[in-house]
């Protein structure tokens, strides 16, 4: 289980719940952020080039803690950008209940636990061989992440570190 600690939100009222009447939102826990990570279909996988300009794009993935693994041809810019930097974030696409994890980001190889191969393939439709080279799986290796709920951020908000 990761460890928990607080995030500071400034002390605006851009920060607080959206109006008067919202219900304030209490703090994550971390399985209601897990249920999120799992539930999500697109993620968004944010790499940066060697010149340190920022990519995004979005992908299919599969969460199992505390990784995250998709698949993307190697003649991407996003997997020549990872094997150059192999640091990254990824976040489901929603807005309002976010969670955005970060680590370090390489190549599978072949060793896809059949877990994540069925997942995906559950999820997707999508049946995957993790020593096709022209679609390899990637792993990201959660060191931290964050969330929050938009209707409520600063009362919502944590962060989780995960140790190796």
């Amino acid at each position: 289980m990761p460890t928990r600690s607080e995030v500071l939100f400034p002390d605006r009222p851009e920060y607080g719940a959206m109006t008067a009447s919202d219900t304030p939102v209490p703090p994550l826990t971390w399985n209601v952020v897990r249920s999120w990570l799992e539930a999500s279909r697109y993620f968004w996988v944010v790499t940066c080039r060697p010149d340190g300009r920022p990519h995004a794009r979005p992908v299919w993935g599969i969460w199992l803690e505390p990784r995250f693994y998709f698949t993307t041809s190697p003649d991407t810019l996003m997997a020549r950008n990872i094997a150059a930097a192999g640091h990254g974030a990824v976040h489901p696409e929603s807005a309002v209940d976010v969670v955005i994890i970060e680590g370090p980001i390489r190549g599978a190889g072949g060793r896809v636990p059949a877990e994540a191969r069925a997942a995906y393939e559950s999820k997707y439709g999508v049946r995957t061989d993790p020593r096709d080279r022209g679609m390899p799986f990637y792993l990201l290796e959660t060191e931290r992440a964050i969330a929050w709920n938009a209707r409520d951020p600063r009362a919502s908000a944590a962060r989780w570190t995960f140790r190796g």
